[in-house]
C-alpha cells in the first residue's frame, strides 16, 4: 500500500512538523517565558496542519527545487520566530505583518537588537544549520527524501484534504467558554480571541505564533465586515456611556494658557534635584499624577499622541500599525486643541524633528485642527534640504550610517517657538520633544554635548539610585548616563521656558503639563529593574509603563494624586480641569476625578486599576491590591474592557462618526 515516495513524504511531513513545534518550543521560553502546558497539544494540532499544507505545496516540485523550496521555508520560519521574539522584549508587543512596510524605518534602530540578545536565542538557528548539514552530506547517505513529487492526479487533493481535517479539528479544540459569568451580550471567549485578535500575546500563547500570523494574514485579506449589526452594537455602547459629572477639579484652570509637553522618553528615573533641577522644582508646585501609565502599544510615540489628543486607542488593523495615518481622514467628536479653540484659544503644535517617521504635519493640522504645526524645519532646527539618515555637519556626512538621525535641541525649540506662542492672548501650544529619544551612545549628537556636565554631577553629587548605578556592568553605566545628558537637555528647555514666561509675566496664567510618552525602552528592561527602585516592578512588568505626569502652575501646592489613569484619560481629564465642553459619551478614555472604574488597558489586554490587575506575563495573571475583590469582579471588568476596546476599534475603523455625520446631512 505505501511505496517508498510514501515513506519520503512522511519523513518531509514530520520534519516540517518537528521544526516548527521545536520553534514553538524555543518561542514559548524565550519570548513568553513560558513552558509546555495543556494549550500547547492545540498547538501541536495547529503545527501538523501546517506541515501538511507546506507538504502539500512541496510535493509539486522537483526533488532539487523541493529541497531549494524547503530550505526557504525554515529560513523564513526561522527570521519569523526569531524577529518575534527580539522585537516583544524590545517592545512589549508582536508586530503584525503590515509593520513590514515601514521596515526601512526600523533600521534606525537595529542596536537595539543586540541589546536584546540571549543565548537561549541560538536555538532558533538549531533547524537551519541541521539541514545545511543535510544538503552536505545526504548524497553520502544515498538517499533523496525529497524524491516526492505528485505521480496521480488526485493525490494533491488527499493532502489538502488532511490539511484542511487537521485545521478544522484544531480550531474545534477551542473553547467558547465566556470569560464571565455575568450576563452580557457581549461576553468574549476564545473563540472571539481567534476570530478578532483581541490580545495578540494571549493568541500566540493559546494558539502558538503560526496561528497568530494565519490570523493576521486572514484579518488583512478578509477583513470581517458587519457594519450594520457593528452600528447597533456602537450605539448601544455609546449610550451606556456615563455622563460627565462635577468634581473637586472642575474649571480649576479655567482661562488659564495651557503648554503641554509630551517628553520623549522621560521615566521615573531621569527625575533627580542634581540632574533635572527644573523638573525637579516644578513638582512643588504641581498636582503629580503618581499612577500614570503611558501603554506602549503599535507605535509607541504616535500612539500615544493619538490617544491623547483623540481618546481612543490604536487600531491593530491600521496600515503599517500606524493609527495616526491611517485616521487622518477620520471624523472625532472631540479633539484636545480643537476643544480650546473652541473657548477662544489659538492653539498651536510643535516638534523638533520631521514628518519622516510619522505624518505628525498632518494629523495635528488636518485631523486634530490646531491652528500651526511648526517642525523642525520650521523652526530653523534642521536645513531646509535636511533628508533623514544624514547628518546637520555636511563634513560629516560620509561617516554616518544610513539611518542615523541627528536629534535636535528641545532647548532651541523652545527659544525658536517661544516668542510665536506668546504672540497670542490667549493660547494652548503643544510641544513634541525628540532631545530624550534613543540611542543613549556616543552617536546621540544631544548626549555627546552633555555628558561632561553629567558625569561630573555623578561623580561629586548624591543622585538618586547612585548605589544601584555603581552596581551596574560598564556597559550599562554608560547607557545611564547618555540617557540623563539627552534629558538634561530637555530639563535646560524647561528653565528656559519658564524664564521666558516668567519675562514676558504670563508664568501665573500659564498652567504647564509635562507627561510622558513612554518608558525609556532604549535602555533593557532588566537594566531598568537593576537601576530604578521606584516601579514596584516586583509586583508586576505592567508598571514598567509607570511614567512621569504632572501640571504645574506657581500658584499650586505639591499635591499628590494616587488615581489610576493613562493616555486615553488625558483629554477628558483636561476638558474637566479647563471647563473645556467635551462629549464624554463619546470619548474612550475618562476624567480620572470622577468616580468611576477606570483602568489602564494595554496592547495585549492585560489591564490595571487601582484595586486589581491582570498581567498575562505572569503565571497566575491576576493580582489583588484589595483583598475584598472578588476574581468573578475583575473577569467582569475584563469582559467590559475588551468590548470597549473593540467598539474603539470598529468606530476608527469605520469611521463611525464621519459616517453618521454623513447620513445625518442627508
Amino acid at each position: 500500500m505505501f511505496n517508498k515516495k510514501s515513506y519520503k513524504t512522511f519523513a518531509v511531513f514530520l520534519s516540517l512538523f518537528g521544526i516548527i513545534v521545536f520553534f514553538e518550543i524555543v518561542f514559548r521560553a524565550a519570548a513568553l517565558g513560558r513552558g509546555l502546558n495543556v494549550d500547547f497539544l492545540r498547538i501541536a494540532l495547529f503545527s501538523l496542519a501546517y506541515s501538511a499544507f507546506f507538504t502539500f505545496i512541496l510535493r509539486f516540485f522537483k526533488p532539487r527545487a523541493a529541497k531549494a523550496l524547503f530550505l526557504l521555508i525554515v529560513i523564513a520560519l526561522n527570521a519569523l520566530y526569531f524577529s518575534q521574539t527580539v522585537y516583544y522584549l524590545v517592545m512589549n508587543n508582536f508586530y503584525s505583518l503590515t509593520v513590514l512596510r515601514r521596515v526601512g524605518h526600523g533600521f534606525s534602530f537595529f542596536d537595539r537588537i543586540f541589546m536584546n540578545l540571549e543565548p537561549i536565542q541560538v536555538l532558533y538557528f538549531v533547524p537551519l544549520l541541521a539541514f545545511i548539514g543535510y544538503l552536505i552530506f545526504h548524497k553520502r547517505l544515498k538517499t533523496e527524501w525529497f524524491d516526492i513529487r505528485y505521480d496521480r492526479l488526485f493525490v494533491p487533493f488527499y493532502v489538502l484534504g488532511l490539511a484542511v481535517l487537521l485545521m478544522f479539528v484544531s480550531v474545534q479544540t477551542i473553547s467558547s467558554r465566556p470569560i464571565t459569568e455575568e450576563q452580557y451580550d457581549y461576553n468574549y471567549s476564545d473563540n472571539d480571541l481567534y476570530d478578532i485578535l483581541y490580545s495578540p500575546r494571549l493568541s500566540i500563547d493559546r494558539f502558538g505564533l503560526m496561528t497568530y500570523v494565519n490570523i493576521n494574514i486572514r484579518n488583512i485579506v478578509n477583513p470581517p465586515s458587519e457594519e450594520e449589526r457593528m452600528d447597533d452594537l456602537v450605539e448601544r455602547f455609546l449610550s451606556h456611556q456615563s455622563e460627565y459629572e462635577e468634581n473637586e477639579y472642575t474649571e480649576d484652570f479655567e482661562d488659564k494658557n495651557f503648554i503641554f509637553i509630551l517628553a520623549e522618553s522621560l521615566d521615573t528615573f531621569a527625575i533627580d534635584k542634581h540632574l533635572t533641577p527644573n523638573l525637579y522644582e516644578m513638582l512643588d508646585n504641581s498636582i503629580v499624577f503618581d499612577n500614570f501609565y503611558a501603554p506602549p502599544y503599535y507605535s509607541y510615540t504616535a500612539d500615544t499622541e493619538f490617544m491623547m489628543h483623540t481618546s481612543y486607542y490604536p487600531s491593530p488593523d491600521a496600515e503599517q500599525n500606524l493609527t495616526m495615518a491611517d485616521a487622518l481622514d477620520n471624523h472625532f467628536p472631540n479633539t484636545l486643541p480643537r476643544l480650546f479653540k473652541e473657548q477662544g484659544y489659538h492653539t498651536l503644535a510643535h516638534h523638533n524633528y520631521t514628518d519622516y517617521f510619522y505624518p505628525r504635519g498632518d494629523f495635528p493640522l488636518n485631523t486634530t485642527g490646531y491652528d500651526e504645526y511648526h517642525h523642525a524645519i520650521d523652526l530653523g532646527l534642521l536645513p531646509e534640504d535636511f533628508v533623514p539618515g544624514t547628518t546637520q555637519d555636511t563634513e560629516k556626512t560620509e561617516e554616518i550610517d544610513e539611518f542615523d538621525h541627528p536629534w535636535p535641541s528641545d532647548k532651541e525649540m523652545f527659544e525658536a517657538a517661544m516668542p510665536n506662542v506668546l504672540e497670542h492672548e490667549r493660547f494652548f501650544a503643544y510641544f513634541l520633544t525628540v532631545s530624550g529619544h534613543l540611542p543613549y551612545d556616543d552617536t546621540h549628537p544631544i548626549s555627546l554635548k552633555n555628558l561632561e556636565t553629567v558625569e561630573e554631577i555623578f561623580e561629586t553629587e548624591d543622585v538618586r539610585f547612585k548605589e544601584n548605578f555603581e552596581a551596574l556592568p560598564d556597559n550599562q553605566q554608560q547607557a545611564f548616563l547618555y540617557f540623563h545628558a539627552a534629558h538634561y537637555e530637555f530639563d535646560l528647555a524647561l528653565g528656559y521656558l519658564l524664564d521666558k514666561l516668567e519675562a514676558e509675566g504670563q508664568l501665573d496664567d500659564t498652567v504647564i503639563m509635562v507627561a510622558s510618552d513612554h518608558f525609556a525602552y532604549g535602555l533593557t528592561q532588566e537594566t531598568i529593574r537593576n537601576y530604578d527602585m521606584d516601579k514596584n516592578l516586583e509586583e508586576t512588568l505592567l508598571n514598567m509603563h509607570n511614567v512621569p505626569m504632572f501640571m504645574f502652575n506657581p500658584s499650586l501646592e505639591r499635591t499628590h494624586i494616587d488615581l489610576t489613569l493613562s493616555s486615553v484619560d488625558v483629554m477628558p481629564t483636561l476638558a474637566n480641569m479647563f471647563g473645556l465642553d467635551m462629549d464624554y459619551t463619546t470619548a474612550m478614555g475618562r476624567d480620572v476625578f470622577t468616580p468611576r472604574k477606570n483602568a489602564v488597558l494595554f496592547v495585549n489586554s492585560d489591564f490595571m486599576t487601582d484595586r486589581y490587575f491582570l498581567d498575562f506575563d505572569r503565571k497566575d495573571y491576576l493580582g489583588l491590591r484589595d483583598e475584598d475583590v472578588e476574581k468573578e469582579t475583575v473577569y467582569a471588568h475584563y469582559n467590559r474592557l475588551i468590548h470597549r476596546q473593540q467598539m474603539s476599534r470598529y468606530i476608527l475603523n469605520t469611521d463611525y462618526f464621519g459616517r453618521m455625520s454623513d447620513d445625518e446631512d442627508d
